[in-house]
């Protein structure tokens, strides 16, 4: 994956990640987890653990947890 993340102090901030995925019935059927390394712009790295659920025809749900973080996002298809 690569993308942005945006902090108040620091803007936008440059992320790129690569890891594995599988199937995650014991969370959900239909969820799908991934995990890996994601590398910041500033060279920093962290382990993360994202899970993907379905909640209905149109939208997704994902929860990312890094050792700072929890970060829950919606998004409609």
């Amino acid at each position: 994956m690569q993308g942005y993340y945006f902090n108040f102090a620091l803007g936008q901030v440059g992320i790129q990640g690569g890891g594995q995925y599988d199937y995650a019935p014991d969370i959900e059927p239909g969820a799908v987890r991934f995990r890996g390394q994601i590398v910041r712009a500033n060279g920093l790295q962290e382990p993360y653990n994202m899970t993907v659920r379905q909640l209905n025809q149109s939208q997704l749900y994902v929860q990312v947890r890094n050792v700072a973080h929890l970060i829950n996002i919606s998004c409609e298809r």
